[in-house]
């Protein structure tokens, strides 16, 4: 008998998960706004594996009865970037200057940016493009980032969101202090962890059950 192949499943689109994830909280006796599935899926960039593991953080959060708000969304997020950030201030430690500079860089910029332009190079001071490109090439063999049309995006979603928040592991920083600063670099709740490190499983996704 032939296995079954694996396919790695790329981003899912914002309308395919509007439903699913309302009526996953439904069946629970909680209510999510679709506003909050979009909220949810800028920040995870629809990722299967990263949208149903913030899911499962905001479900934890919510109680019977109740409506997800934004706030429980940030907390929520909090909470998952708290359970990595020996993890990744451990990542963080082992990457030159120049790599941290592009890192925060893609982090704050929109999908798409052209990060070996003259106007991303100058912005966060890598001084030239050669030197952008020294600095992604062992983030790529390290399998930090990917390339993606041009440009390039971070495999784990969460480590975009620590890099671009500066999250250093205040569990007592609000979650309105994240709004803020998503907001202002364009990641956020609109528009668009001392611990095992978070990966997808084989394929990119993992359940998400009440």
């Amino acid at each position: 008998m032939r296995a079954a192949g694996h396919y790695p499943l790329g981003p899912i689109a914002a309308s395919h998960w509007i439903p699913f994830i309302r009526e996953k909280f439904l069946a629970g006796d909680k209510k999510i706004a679709d506003e909050h599935v979009l909220e949810i899926h800028d920040l995870t960039q629809g990722h299967p594996f990263y949208t149903q593991h913030l899911c499962h953080a905001l479900w934890e959060r919510c109680e019977p009865r109740t409506t997800v708000t934004s706030e429980l969304i940030g907390d929520a997020l909090e909470l998952l970037l708290e359970r990595e950030s020996f993890a990744y201030s451990t990542l963080w430690e082992s990457f030159t200057n120049n790599q941290r500079r592009f890192l925060k860089g893609l982090a704050a910029e929109p999908d798409g940016v052209q990060p070996f332009s003259s106007a991303f190079v100058q912005r966060y001071g890598l001084r030239s493009s050669s030197n952008a490109q020294r600095a992604v090439e062992p983030l790529l063999k390290r399998d930090v980032l990917d390339r993606d049309n041009g440009s390039f995006i971070f495999l784990d979603r969460f480590f975009r969101l620590w890099v671009g928040g500066g999250f250093r592991g205040r569990r007592s920083q609000p979650a309105a202090t994240y709004e803020k600063h998503f907001r202002a670099i364009g990641l956020g709740f609109r528009p668009r962890m001392s611990g095992q490190r978070v990966r997808p499983s084989a394929g990119g996704t993992r359940r998400f059950d009440s």
